[in-house]
């Protein structure tokens, strides 16, 4: 409950001018300007966006090959008066919880790996066709559940446009 009014008392005084809202001007590209914490933030909130996005373009695999979303939440601290916006929040993503472990904690002699690659390379193929690249794929972002394979971590994904191809991006 608390948070929540932290919340809205952070909105109520961006609308009335009093909390500048100068996150979006942050370029976290530009590291000379930036303080360190605003350049966390402005990583953090972007990638943050970038997941949530993500998410919603592969609504149709979630469950099978990605988690479940749940629900994008912003969650103030009551204790703290930021300067600014990048300071008044914390971002985070409520996902489905699934007993599985990461792909770099498994024995290789345990598993069959050949059958693990056929359905890797299905889960970004199917990604491809949803307009995500990962940009991220690593064993640590690989989950093996008895049912099947998970990927995860789309904060670092590139959405591809309608008129682009899979390598757009990948050079910036």
């Amino acid at each position: 409950m608390a948070h929540e009014k932290a919340a809205q008392a952070c909105w109520k005084a961006i609308a009335s001018g009093e909390l500048v809202d100068d996150f979006d001007k942050l370029n976290p590209n530009d590291y000379t300007e930036l303080h360190e914490e605003e350049l966390y933030w402005c990583i953090c909130k972007e990638r943050f966006e970038t997941e949530c996005e993500a998410y919603s373009h592969l609504s149709s695999l979630q469950g099978v090959t990605i988690l479940c979303f749940y629900r994008a939440v912003m969650v103030s601290s009551p204790d703290v008066t930021p300067r600014n916006v990048a300071e008044a929040f914390v971002y985070g993503i409520i996902i489905e919880k699934i007993d599985a472990i990461p792909l770099s904690s498994v024995d290789p002699s345990s598993h069959k790996f050949p059958s693990l690659g056929h359905s890797l390379m299905a889960a970004v193929y199917s990604f491809s066709s949803h307009s995500i690249i990962h940009n991220n794929m690593c064993s640590d972002n690989i989950l093996i559940s008895p049912k099947h394979l998970i990927t995860i971590n789309f904060g670092q994904a590139i959405l591809r446009g309608d008129n682009e191809d899979d390598e757009c991006g990948l050079n910036e």
